[in-house]
């Protein structure tokens, strides 16, 4: 898109949008549009049925859904359902007229008597036919209760036909709720249109839009896009798509429009397709193989080269004999490991008999108990902590689990977001910006107050809440601000923090329209001097850099115009919300010998010596709460409350739709159990509990995974002990546990080891007892500024913050030359612009006055006369001349400790087939000043260098540093062998910055 910005209709400089952006942008556009249909009637009726939350998300779902779907297709085309409904009625009629006339009315008993009053009134209600009024429909719900199926002989039909008066019901409320659902429709229309121009007008797009419009470039009719799809075409000899059962149907036009007649090559893997949240459509391999059956060439990959042969045999018995696995594929085992005395697949089970969700909370502490003795028991056997790991469904209970391996001193790093938004000090300047919005937070409020921003007494709290609460106790803290002078038993340091606090926030209040975000963060660091105050403490320096990347971010977000105070809120909160619900998240890859707990989407593609499938007890909660559902071919549907009454009621579409997600769920739970299994390599823990009947001790069926197995391994554990089964062959060890304090993690010969004792033992045993900390972020990201900063001895981010070492750190070049940040991101798009557009008159090239109207006048001539003297230069002439030119490339890479993100600002090949990469720097320095400056950003240029090799499979033969101001470059000359020899050096920079950094992304 970068490359054809006039044929495919986009900014040339445009930005991508976070999910979090896009969340706060499609937030603005709904405020806005609500507030305009404010008057409309349908409209607002539409809003008190259904609420205003799920009528929001609903919207937001629909819109990725239509676009995930790709273009041409309709979510909310709905089928006629006249004649269905007509049909559905007279079903009933028949069914009522055949029930009524096989009760003999002659020898009637009075329960029969009662029944064929019952079907009287309901045969009255339908005649006439009065089903197009709420009252109605409530009438015939009522009816239809009153059918008794206490008769044994007309149970059976009782059922059937309550059963069609459910089935007609659904298609009456079908019927009624059609202007809800046109109303709804037009609006998604519209929010869609509003929020597609917004971010047209801003010049940005999340990842989908390059999706959605690289298709509509692709697919176009006129000659220039025909010659960018021919041109692209011929860019490929191959077309190879891994991980193809994960494609959506958007995605899988892109691959249609991009391949030729006989070069696309799909891998995948049907029974591991677990992202159909993400709209993947894993039937799309077998209708390319019945479409193309006679050019399709199908190669099954049935070998695992991953696991011991016990656990491939109790994988393919488990998958072959569960009701649901019809099309499952055996395993066969290739690799050959050592005999081994260790059970190659357990099965720990708690035992409970209440189905309360307290209840299954305390089976979980039990079960993770256990999990914790089991990892001591590996441990025993010489299995390192890094080797295992704790796979979930979901980590929202996994807190449950963390506590139980701290207190037995497990170490271990959980696989999540990262919890950056969860962070203290993050709370803490997010909840004084809440105050600038809405100072009556009490619990805001008192956050601040108690946190190092204003670090009050609980004393003071105390007094304060007295008297704001005295006249009135609904009455917010906030009040008592007003009355400093008043409140008793505050000593004289507390005053003072009191009324700088207030100064402070009433200051920032009425100024926050005049200042921007990062401002806003900026002047309550200072002002609060926080960051003297959280240096003393042994995590300052952690805590610090959070706060600064927090100011960071708000800088980010301000560059796309996208963001105020209230907006910047939502954000926060919307990233706390994402990480608890697992978004997809990166696992940690470093060598820390840590036990690993992850949800299983995001141990896809990993490995793992022992694996521990954890809370498989657990099950998905019952019904949907969604009010809309929709889905190509089979309409739009909602489920709604009858006016008056609590009782929700499905209409037909959405009951259709509701059946067929359903299978599909079903199906992909039981995929996601396939590939949590497959992740281990010599062991397997099925761990997770059973409710049972107290008093037959038979176990209760349910959805949970580990009634599941339980069923097909026909087990049932009535007593607690442990035991083993043949399973296909394989010998299953079994636990059962009934609520009773199990193992501890330390044994009790070691605690009870007569003293004295040597000093290895003490510090070991010291060791065990202490509780992990886990370090923040431990699977964070990391940008190529974070390596930069993380190569220098001292981070430049914290020089400024170390009190009186100034003059023992001597002066810095990097300080003294500090680049414009505004100044320096325009120059790099007037070089992105001028590099598109390059012509034989390079030179005389006019930039667009949008580029620097943002820059004083000097800067804007400065900024021009820049851009001209790098044309007129050698390294312009190189660029001219260039057989390929790439401009701001962006990449990311995974390292062994983690991804990698960084964009290049320029690759070129010479016309003598030499690749070479050109970094702008627009530093204020002087000629003297441009070796030393150079040596600083060594690191970084050999990075896009290692990066660029190993993505690209080709060899950069230099890297150069462009100094824009004094118009002269500095050289740097690559090998294979000095690249291969970098990657070393990669991984020990990226060790640093994660453990000193979470340092701010600065250009």
């Amino acid at each position: 898109m970068k490359e054809n910005p006039i044929e495919g209709g986009v900014d040339p400089y445009f930005q991508v949008l976070s999910a979090a952006e896009a969340e706060i942008l499609m937030g603005q556009i709904l405020d806005r549009l609500f507030e305009e249909k404010c008057a409309n009637t349908v409209w607002l009726e539409t809003l008190s049925l259904f609420g205003e939350t799920a009528i929001r998300e609903a919207l937001k779902k629909f819109y990725e859904m239509e676009r995930a779907f790709g273009p041409g297709v309709d979510i909310f085309k709905r089928n006629d359902l006249q004649s269905i409904r007509k049909e559905a009625l007279a079903q009933v009629l028949r069914s009522i007229q055949s029930l009524d006339e096989s009760i003999d009315s002659r020898k009637m008993t009075e329960a029969e008597s009662k029944l064929k009053g019952s079907l009287k009134e309901l045969s009255n209600i339908f005649y006439p036919d009065q089903a197009a009024s709420w009252e109605s429909l409530e009438a015939i719900l009522e009816a239809k209760k009153s059918l008794s199926r206490r008769i044994a002989k007309y149970k059976e039909a009782v059922a059937e036909i309550q059963d069609e008066v459910d089935r007609w019901v659904s298609l009456a409320v079908e019927k009624l709720t059609e202007p809800f659902k046109q109303e709804f429709e037009k609006i998604c229309k519209r929010f869609a249109a509003d929020y597609d121009e917004e971010k047209q007008a801003k010049g940005t797009y999340d990842f989908e839009d390059l999706l959605v419009k690289a298709s509509h470039l692709l697919s176009g009719a006129t000659p220039e896009t025909k010659a960018v799809r021919e041109r692209l075409r011929g860019h490929f000899l191959s077309i190879l798509v891994d991980e193809y059962q994960d494609t959506s149907p958007l995605q899988n036009q892109l691959i249609e429009l991009l391949k030729k007649k006989d070069n696309l090559f799909l891998v995948g893997d049907i029974q591991q397709s677990i992202y159909g949240f993400r709209f993947a459509d894993p039937e799309m391999f077998h209708r390319k193989l019945l479409a193309e059956p006679s050019t399709a060439r199908h190669i099954r990959l049935n070998e695992n080269h991953r696991s011991r042969k016990e656990l491939i045999t109790f994988i393919n018995f488990l998958f072959k004999n569960m009701g649901s696995s019809a099309s499952f594929y055996p395993l066969e085992a290739k690799k050959n490991f050592t005999p081994s005395n260790r059970a190659a697949v357990s099965l720990l089970c708690v035992l409970r008999e209440k189905e309360e969700s307290g209840d299954l909370d305390k089976a979980r502490v039990l079960e993770a108990r256990s999990i914790a003795a089991a990892i001591n028991e590996m441990r025993s056997q010489g299995i390192e902590y890094r080797d295992i790991a704790i796979l979930f469904r979901s980590l929202t209970k996994s807190y449950l689990y963390e506590k139980e391996l701290n207190d037995s001193g497990i170490p271990y790093a959980l696989a999540k977001g990262g919890g950056f938004y969860e962070k203290p000090e993050i709370l803490d300047f997010i909840n004084f910006l809440k105050l600038i919005e809405n100072p009556g937070l009490d619990i805001a409020l008192a956050g601040v107050l108690r946190s190092p921003l204003v670090h009050l007494s609980d004393d003071a709290l105390f007094w304060i809440a007295e008297i704001a609460k005295k006249e009135d106790p609904k009455a917010p803290l906030v009040s008592a601000l007003d009355q400093i002078s008043k409140i008793r038993g505050l000593t004289s340091a507390d005053r003072q923090k009191l009324e700088d606090f207030k100064r402070l926030l009433d200051g920032l209040r009425k100024a926050k329209n005049g200042l921007t975000l990062s401002e806003i963060l900026e002047k309550i660091l200072k002002e609060t001097v926080y960051d003297a105050k959280v240096l003393t403490r042994p995590d300052g320096r952690q805590t610090l850099a959070n706060v600064l990347k927090l100011i960071s971010l708000a800088r980010t977000m301000e560059d796309k115009n996208i963001v105020g105070v209230g907006d910047f809120i939502r954000y926060a909160e919307y990233l706390r919300e994402a990480e608890v619900i697992e978004n997809e998240a990166r696992l940690t890859a470093g060598s820390e010998n840590v036990v690993t707990l992850s949800t299983i989407h995001a141990a896809k593609g990993l490995e793992f010596s022992s694996v521990i499938v954890a809370d498989m007890g657990r099950q998905e909660p019952k019904g949907r709460k969604d009010n809309f559902l929709a889905y190509p071919g089979l309409g739009f549907g909602l489920k709604l409350n009858l006016p008056g009454s609590q009782e929700a009621i499905q209409d037909f579409s959405y009951s259709e739709i509701d059946k067929a997600l359903k299978k599909k769920e079903a199906a992909e739970e039981e995929r996601l159990l396939y590939v949590a299994l497959t992740r281990a390599k010599e062991s397997l823990v099925l761990s997770g509990s059973l409710n049972r009947d107290p008093a037959s001790g038979e176990i209760k069926k349910n959805s949970s995974w580990m009634s599941r197995i339980v069923q097909t391994l026909l087990w049932n554990p009535k007593r607690e002990g442990e035991g083993e089964m043949s399973v296909g062959g394989v010998a299953l060890k079994i636990a059962s546990i009934i609520r009773k304090p199990i193992k501890a993690a330390l044994s009790e010969s070691r605690l009870q080891s007569k003293l004295p004792i040597s000093d290895r033992e003490v510090t070991a045993l010291i060791k065990r007892l202490q509780i992990t900390t886990k370090a923040y972020d431990e699977s964070e990201d990391h940008t190529v500024t974070d390596l930069l900063l993380a190569s220098r001895e001292t981070p430049p981010i914290f020089k400024k913050f170390l009190v009186g070492q100034d003059k023992a750190i001597g002066p810095d070049v990097w300080e003294v030359a500090t680049p414009r940040n505004e100044f320096g991101t325009l120059y790099h798009k007037a070089m992105e612009y001028s590099i598109l557009h390059r012509s034989k008159k390079i030179i005389s090239l006019n930039l667009p006055p949008a580029l620097f109207q943002t820059l004083a006048l000097t800067e804007q001539t400065e900024l021009k006369e820049n851009v001209k003297k790098f044309w007129r230069g050698d390294l312009g002439q190189l660029v001219h001349e260039a057989k390929k030119c790439y401009t701001e490339l962006p990449f990311i890479y995974k390292t062994p400790k983690g991804i990698l993100r960084g964009q290049i600002d320029l690759v070129l090949q010479t016309r003598s087939g030499e690749w070479v990469i050109i970094d702008y720097k627009t530093n204020k320095i002087s000629p003297n000043q441009k070796d030393a400056l150079a040596k600083e950003y060594e690191v970084q240029i050999a990075i896009y260098a290692f990066v660029f090799m190993r993505l690209y499979g080709e060899i950069p033969r230099k890297g150069v540093l462009y100094f824009s101001t004094i118009d002269d470059s500095y050289e740097f000359q690559y090998t294979v062998p000095t690249l291969d020899a970098f990657e070393e050096k990669l991984n020990q920079y990226f060790i640093l910055a994660s453990s000193t950094t979470a340092s701010a992304d600065v250009r």
